[in-house]
């Protein structure tokens, strides 16, 4: 066996540090004071400091050890993991300062330990599979330091471990540009729903007596000339105000798995309730079948999070996937996208329905489908890249660590 093959207790290469037990009797909301860094905040791979708590900064002076600093990792100890992911994050220089807060661990590499590589040992496959299997408790499953310590690793010289973080960077920068093109491209087909159907560009102007700008006949001819009293104020003439339960149609979705019943490489994918929206793979016919032509809506019951899929998948619990009824799909996707916040870990499918829209014509919905059908492919197939690059380099990086493939 030679040395990078050794495996060594991951609690040699770090070192970890469990957060002060503040007292909530002394939070404050005050701007001015230190954030505190609690397992709620964690996300997948990002903090979310939305609704943070803080404590005095007059209180904070003999806490020097629980203040982090750029390049920490930090990691959730109760409910290290949940439907979206583990809990995990790097903490960047915009989240300073912040302390470090009782169940939450702070992983440190000790200095013959690429910070990078670290980090790729963390966010990898089988670490999250070696959590779920140590994880206890029914309630609330927690982490131990010494469950986190016992973490078997491949030893891995210096050189390699930059080697290993130097490649994963390269899969991630791709990664991300291909992020951005998405992003971009969907902030595109936002802003025209937004210009038809929020704000209702097209028959302002022609109540103006003004042209409709950039639009064609046919479409213009679709939107009335005047406006109408509503409920929820003035719509244009001939619109409706329904419930967003009578504008879908829920789909079965099949045999549902789990993080048990996945695997890493499959024909068919998982989606989960996590911002990368996949948990696996499996080999047997998909639960729902959809695709560019037919795409369908999922809502995740518990993160709120929503997806326009165009391909067929399954899905784990609360993954809940839906169809337009009486309007065009994409056009249902655009409209309720946002429309439920998130308000804890629960099911929101209940509050998700009862949101009241403005709804046009179906002939308006299908005719919006087919003017962004073509961005729409544009997105998937930039996500099919983005895709490909995550399952390269989740093949690759653990036979880089495992020494199974060789840099020389």
């Amino acid at each position: 066996m030679n040395e990078e093959s050794e495996t060594q207790r991951f609690g040699e290469m770090i070192e970890i540090l469990t957060g002060f037990p503040f007292k909530s009797t002394s939070y404050t909301d005050d701007i001015n004071d230190t954030r505190l860094l609690r397992g709620d905040n964690i996300g997948q791979g990002q903090l979310d400091w939305e609704n943070a708590k803080r404590w005095p900064v007059g209180e904070s002076n003999n806490l020097d050890k629980y203040h982090l600093l750029e390049g920490d990792i930090v990691l959730a100890m109760d409910r290290p993991w949940i439907e979206a992911g583990l809990k995990y994050a790097v903490i960047q220089k915009s989240d300073l300062p912040c302390l470090l807060v009782q169940r939450v661990a702070r992983i440190r590499p000790k200095n013959e330990y690429d910070s990078r590589f670290i980090t790729a040992l963390i966010d990898s496959w089988d670490f999250t599979h070696y959590i779920l299997n140590v994880q206890t408790g029914t309630a609330v499953p927690h982490i131990s330091s010494r469950q986190i310590s016992e973490y078997k690793v491949p030893k891995v010289g210096k050189t390699n471990q930059k080697r290993i973080a130097i490649n994963r960077g390269l899969f991630d920068s791709k990664i991300s540009v291909n992020k951005l093109i998405s992003e971009t491209t969907f902030e595109i087909i936002e802003a025209l729903f937004r210009s038809w159907f929020i704000y209702f560009d097209p028959v302002r102007e022609k109540s103006e007596g003004v042209s409709t700008y950039g639009m064609n006949e046919e479409i213009a001819a679709l939107f009335p000339v005047s406006f109408e009293n509503s409920e929820l104020g003035p719509i244009p003439v001939g619109w409706k105000v329904k419930k967003i339960g009578d504008l879908i149609e829920r789909l079965k979705v099949g045999k549902k798995y789990d993080q048990w019943t996945v695997q890493k490489k499959g024909k068919v994918p998982v989606l989960d309730q996590g911002k990368k929206g996949i948990i696996g793979y499996h080999n047997d016919a998909p639960g729902v079948t959809a695709s560019l032509e037919r795409p369908v809506v999922i809502f995740c019951n518990h993160t709120c999070l929503m997806k326009l899929i165009s391909h067929p998948f399954s899905a784990i619990q609360n993954v809940l996937p839906f169809e337009g009824k009486g309007v065009n799909t994409t056009w249902t996707y655009f409209a309720t996208r946002g429309k439920q916040e998130f308000t804890g870990y629960k099911g929101h499918w209940p509050d998700f329905i009862v949101h009241k829209l403005v709804v046009p014509p179906e002939d308006l919905t299908n005719k919006f489908g087919q003017v962004v059908e073509n961005l729409l492919a544009s997105i998937d197939q930039t996500s099919n890249e983005e895709n490909y690059c995550e399952s390269i380099r989740d093949f690759l990086l653990p036979r880089m660590i495992s020494g199974e493939f060789s840099f020389s």
